[in-house]
Parts: structure tokens; C-alpha cells; sequence
């Protein structure tokens, strides 16, 4: 793979691509997503944003030390969803998020094939440590998917956040180190 830091970044699976993201993708169907209720139910960025603060969100990525990664199906054209991902180059680690906003791929193991790609581009491209996630600990699915992916939970922050409706929410806090990602494809392999 070539990439250098700030330039678009283009990885892709068997079946989705992981792409940088600008203004042109912004299309009626992702602000929509901003106003779909379940859809945001876990998600740490504001509802019913209109399109030029969505612009604005994806402008603010830089893809150097910050990503906005389109998710998009090698079959479709259009973004099924999209990563954020901050690194912390001198740390060593990223903190990651993922949003899947067309319903038609919820379940559909989408998450778990292409952050896999997304953990190679950190961990072997860019060299990382260490990779996080925060969830919400009613987010089931979430939760799933970063356990099936052998993340392991590091620590629970007790009602860190309040939730849509008002509710404090507490968040799981799951990381997975280079050597246990490394491990883990090789028994994939076999």
C-alpha cells in the first residue's frame, strides 16, 4: 500500500472499501442519518446537523493524524457508514468509532471485516500499539462485535455520558494491542 500522510487513504476489504471521506460525499442520505433516532442512539456526535456542519465534520479530518473513512460496498456507490479514528502518534495509539448508517447492513458483519483492515493499516502502516474503542454498555451490537474481534474490555466509566434520553449512560472502554491483533491473524491464517 502506498499512502502518505495527508493524502486520501483508500484500504479495502473483500467486500467494502475504507476511504477518506470530503464535502462531495455529503449527500442528502448521510444528513439523514444525523436525524435518524436509532441510528445516532449511540453515537457521540450531535443530531439533526445540517448539511454545512456535516462538511465542516468532514473537512476537520486531516489524514494524518486524524481519519473520516467512508465505508462503501465494492458493489454500490453509495457510503454505508464511517469510521472516525484519532491517532496518537507520539503515544503510540488511536481511539476509533464507527457509525453504520444504511439499516440494510446492521448485522450484516460489516464492522467486523472491515475494521479488520482498518486494525492492519494501524497496527502494521502506521506502526501503532495500541488501538481503542469506547461504546456505550447498552450498545449490544457494538459491544458484539468488538468482543468477536478480541478486543478486550479495560475498564467500565461509570454514567460518563448522558445518553438521548437524559439517562447517564456508563461506557465500556475495549483495546487490543499490536502483538494480540498480530496473533490473531495468524490463527485466522491457518
Amino acid at each position: 500500500m502506498t499512502w502518505a500522510p495527508g493524502q486520501p487513504l483508500n484500504i479495502a476489504s473483500a467486500n467494502f472499501v475504507l476511504r477518506s471521506m470530503t464535502a462531495a460525499d455529503v449527500d442528502d442520505r448521510m444528513v439523514g442519518w444525523f436525524a435518524d433516532r436509532d441510528v445516532m442512539e449511540y453515537v457521540a456526535l450531535p443530531m439533526h446537523l445540517p448539511r454545512e456542519q456535516v462538511v465542516r465534520l468532514v473537512q476537520s479530518f486531516d489524514n494524518k493524524s486524524t481519519f473520516l473513512l467512508g465505508l462503501q460496498p465494492k458493489t454500490g456507490p453509495a457510503l454505508i457508514g464511517f469510521y472516525r479514528v484519532w491517532c496518537y502518534h507520539h503515544y503510540g495509539y488511536a481511539k476509533t468509532a464507527v457509525l453504520i448508517g444504511d439499516r440494510a447492513y446492521w448485522g450484516k458483519k460489516a464492522v467486523l471485516e472491515t475494521r479488520a483492515v482498518l486494525l492492519d493499516f494501524l497496527f502494521d502502516g502506521l506502526r501503532l500499539h495500541k488501538v481503542t474503542g469506547a461504546v456505550y454498555t447498552r450498545n449490544h451490537a457494538a459491544v458484539f462485535n468488538y468482543k468477536a474481534q478480541g478486543f478486550r474490555c479495560e475498564g467500565i466509566l461509570r454514567e460518563q455520558e448522558p445518553g438521548r434520553d437524559g439517562q447517564r449512560l456508563d461506557v465500556y472502554l475495549f483495546g487490543m494491542l499490536r502483538d494480540e491483533w498480530r496473533a490473531q491473524r495468524a490463527g485466522m491464517a491457518r
